[in-house]
């Protein structure tokens, strides 16, 4: 079980994926995206890694989704 819970934002996830080590600590902890977030990493892989190499991290993020009620 996660200890802590983050809502990571595209700038994070790109840190993560660049391998900066200063995001190393959160490599643990529970990941909360939105889909805006993830169309929107999506969107930046593309344009910086390819289409091939951005869906396989879309994949791999895909799975912390969570969606966002309306009230909120």
């Amino acid at each position: 079980m996660f200890k802590q819970e983050f809502v990571f934002d595209t700038y994070a996830l790109l840190e993560i994926i660049q391998g900066n080590p200063n995001y190393d600590k959160y490599i643990d902890t529970k990941i909360i995206i939105t889909e805006f977030i993830l169309a929107e990493l999506c969107f930046r892989l593309i344009r910086e890694v390819g289409v091939e190499r951005a869906f396989s991290y879309v994949d791999k993020f895909s799975s912390f989704v969570v969606a966002v009620d309306k009230e909120v």
